[in-house]
């Protein structure tokens, strides 16, 4: 289990950089959302799991007495501390941290937990209890995660795909390291694989009151070149098409772009719909 955690920090490490500009056309709008669906009141204590560059961290920061963004990446800690200082948001602080145990924090600390894509690399029953022990009574929580892949139209899998027409079959370092690890079955997706597996695991936890659901909560309308932007600056991605020769990294690129373009809209645009798993709950009051 350290090992996948250690590989997962190296890779957000990688892609930290990139990540605040390359994401927030996808993390950004569904974090908004996620929010809005919990909003936090001004008497609230608010931590975001896996912040990442804080694209749930601002939208409840506003609202909320305090508020805490909490990730295992130093250099993605860095750049959310830049937009920080940029936006100014009141009482928010950073803390390098696992989200899979929360051991540098107290016990009912906080009064809402939100994790938007914060924790699919986590042990869920271990992730999930720390989530509720440092939950006040009562307190709020409200997750998602990716669901599955909508069928060969996704444009991930476009991605992906037309990425492995080209991939050479021999990887070293980083590389050969990030296709051993990220390859596998993460635990987090192996047990939490439907609405029920989320509820049952919430009980499990010590919540009450879960409620989950396979949904589309918004249509994101994005240039070709703006996904594949966000695809392609993850750092297992990135090293793989830096790997290519000139002419594969120019071929693999047309090829995508020219998939991907056969998706889009009148406007030009992909209209993508992606498939997450929420859940909400309330921290048992015992």
């Amino acid at each position: 289990m350290q090992r996948i955690a250690a590989v997962t920090a190296r890779l957000y490490c990688l892609t930290a950089p990139a990540y605040e500009t390359a994401m927030a056309p996808v993390f950004g709008p569904l974090a908004c959302d996620l929010v809005q669906g919990t909003p936090p009141t001004p008497a609230d204590t608010v931590l975001d799991l896996g912040t990442g560059t804080g694209f749930a961290l601002r939208q409840a920061a506003p609202h909320a007495r305090r508020s805490l963004g909490i990730d295992i990446s130093l250099p993605m800690l860095r750049a959310a501390a830049a937009v920080c200082a940029a936006q100014r948001w009141p009482r928010t602080h950073l803390l390098l941290a696992d989200a899979a145990t929360l051991d540098a924090l107290a016990d009912r600390c906080a009064d809402v937990v939100f994790s938007s894509f914060g924790l699919g690399d986590c042990p869920p029953e271990q992730a999930l209890r720390a989530a509720a022990r440092v939950l006040r009574p009562g307190g709020r929580l409200a997750i998602q995660e990716w669901g599955p892949y909508d069928g060969d139209d996704d444009p991930r899998l476009i991605v992906d795909e037309t990425l492995a027409c080209y991939m050479t079959p021999e990887a070293a370092g980083l590389r050969e390291e990030f296709r051993s690890e990220l390859t596998r079955p993460r635990a987090w997706e192996a047990r939490l694989q439907d609405s029920e597996d989320y509820e049952l695991a919430l009980a499990e936890a010590g919540f009450v009151g879960a409620r989950a659901t396979e949904c589309r909560p918004l249509t994101l309308h994005l240039s070709v070149e703006a996904f594949l932007t966000y695809m392609l600056a993850w750092a297992s991605r990135a090293l793989e098409v830096a790997a290519l020769t000139e002419d594969a990294r120019r071929e693999f690129l047309a090829l995508a772009h020219q998939r991907l373009q056969a998706q889009t809209d009148a406007d030009g645009l992909l209209a993508w719909s992606p498939v997450v798993l929420r859940a909400t709950a309330i921290r048992r009051s015992v």
